[in-house]
């Protein structure tokens, strides 16, 4: 099964929160800095230009990772700016199957950004 990665426009948070969701509550243990609670948390003000990528195979979806594209650089899951990211995220990674999470972070580098800012993603 190949995953195939593409950028997708943020019609509206409504839409993404129901995906977002639905990921959600297919995966095993996600963080609950990666649920919606956290990363929908305020998202008109925190993402003024989001940048969406997703993860699908065979018609399924499989990944979403959510950045704000701030001076060239995309911030997961945060804005960008230090007084609205000051409750630091922990426990961060895009909202993935495992064999989704590499494609998305390595699709990541082709939208655009000079930099990607990945707080409180294990190295691994």
């Amino acid at each position: 099964m190949a995953v195939q990665v593409r950028l997708a426009p943020v019609q509206s948070f409504a839409e993404l929160e129901g995906e977002w969701r639905t990921l959600e509550a297919e995966l095993p243990a996600p963080s609950f800095f990666q649920s919606w609670s956290w990363v929908g948390c305020l998202a008109e003000e925190r993402y003024p230009d989001p940048v969406l990528l997703r993860a699908e195979a065979d018609g399924r979806l499989l990944g979403l990772a959510l950045f704000n594209r701030r001076r060239r650089r995309l911030h997961l899951a945060e804005s960008g700016d230090a007084g609205m990211d000051a409750p630091f995220i922990e426990h961060n990674a895009p909202l993935a199957h495992p064999q989704a999470l590499a494609p998305l972070l390595r699709a990541a580098w082709g939208a655009g950004a000079r930099r990607l800012v990945l707080n409180g993603v294990p190295p691994a």
